[in-house]
This record gives structure tokens, sequence and C-alpha cells, in this order.
């Protein structure tokens, strides 16, 4: 499925009612990816900060309309941004302490890949997990490799979704025709977003499945599709 992700994401895209199409690691509401190895420009040698890495890819800032604090989001037009292109959010840039921190040196690793990078964008801080929760540090990076779960922006006002998941499943399985496509819809548990609970972690917890998440107005629609 990873590797023919690209063909996947041109075919969905064609349709009317699909405004954006991204894919990335896990979930944010997932804490299973932190490093504290990562390094920066004028980092102390005692200095550890744990932070979530969040590979994604490049329509990901417009799918879930996130807004830039400085800087800008990864974009094809850089050939660079692949592989030394690094975005964080304001959260990981205040417990650095850092100023200033577009083109300054930050290494990490993405999952077993040092990257020797650099900042070129800064994302506003926003609630990724529960309310009651201080915002943790995010690192975003780019790696296709490594790319999970899929999301989809349907149109608002989409008079039949239903049509619009028979789609998603046609183009889906012109790819990847051995396995079920399922899908559910967990507006029901969304409320538990602002509590951290064992209900919570067991739904978005779905071992080693790939998924599509629908975001419908505002609203989700979890589609796990098959085995990775």
């Amino acid at each position: 499925m990873r590797g023919n992700w690209a063909a996947i994401k041109q075919q969905l895209i064609q349709n009317p009612n699909i405004l954006s199409v991204t894919a990335a690691n896990t979930s944010l509401l997932s804490d299973e990816k932190s490093t504290g190895t990562a390094s920066w420009e004028g980092k102390s040698d005692d200095e550890v900060i744990w932070m979530e890495v969040h590979p994604v890819d490049y329509d990901y800032l417009k799918t879930f309309d996130m807004k830039m604090a400085e800087g800008r989001f990864f974009s094809e037009e850089y050939s660079t941004d692949a592989q030394e292109g690094i975005v964080l959010n304001e959260a990981a840039i205040k417990a650095m302490g850092m100023e200033s921190p577009i083109g300054k040196r930050f290494n990490c690793f993405i999952g077993n890949e040092s990257r020797q990078s650099k900042i070129i964008g800064v994302v506003k801080d926003f609630n990724f997990r529960s309310l009651h929760n201080e915002i943790k540090p995010v690192i975003f990076a780019i790696a296709p490799w490594w790319y999970n779960e899929f999301y989809i922006k349907l149109k608002p006002g989409n008079p039949d979704i239903s049509e619009t998941i028979s789609f998603i499943e046609s183009k889906v399985k012109e790819f990847v025709s051995d396995y079920p496509f399922e899908y559910s819809f967990p507006m029901t548990i969304l409320p538990s977003f602002t509590k951290q609970s064992s209900a919570q972690r067991s739904w978005l917890n779905m071992g080693r499945s790939l998924q599509l998440l629908l975001l419908v107005s505002g609203l989700s629609v979890w589609l796990p599709m098959m085995q990775n």
C-alpha cells in the first residue's frame, strides 16, 4: 500500500467531494512515537527534551487546517524538504528556549533514519490530546516509508457520504484487492477526547491496521483498511 500511496492519492483527489488527502505514521492522539535524543543549535550537553515524532506528507497542514506561526510547511517544490526539512510546533520551540528558529540546525531520528536537518517552519500549537493536558513538543518530518494511516478531508455539505466512501473503496481496491474495506463512525466516542481513558486508547490502538480518517465538516470517520 505504501508503494502505491502517490498513485492512490492522485486517484482520490479527482473526486469533487474530496478536498484533500494526506498520510502520517500515526494519529497525534497516539503517543507511541517520541524521542529524547534530538539535538539543535544551542543545546547543552546534558539537556534532554522529549518530543513526539510525527511523519507526515506534504498536504497534512492543508488537510487538518493547521496554521503556521512562522516559516513554511513542507512543499514538493523544495526537493530538500524530504530529507533536510523539519517543522516543529510552538511548544517545541518554547521547550528549547530557541529564538529565531527558521534555518537553525535540528538533528533527530525519524524511525531508524538519522536526519541532519534544518528547521523550515513552526506550526501554531493546537490541542491534539486531552484538553486537560499540556501541549507537548512535536517534530514533523516527511517519511513516506513510515506512513500507516491515511486521512481524507471531504467537502462540507456532501449530500451523499456513502457514495463518496464507495468511490474511495473502489479506488483503493484497484491497487489492493485482497483485503476487506471496512469503516466506522467514531463520533460517539469523540467526547472521551476530553479525558484520557483506556477506552480511548483501545479504539486508537488498532494494531497494525492501515486506516483512513475522513474529515467530514469537522467530524471524523475511521476506516481500517488492511493489515500492514
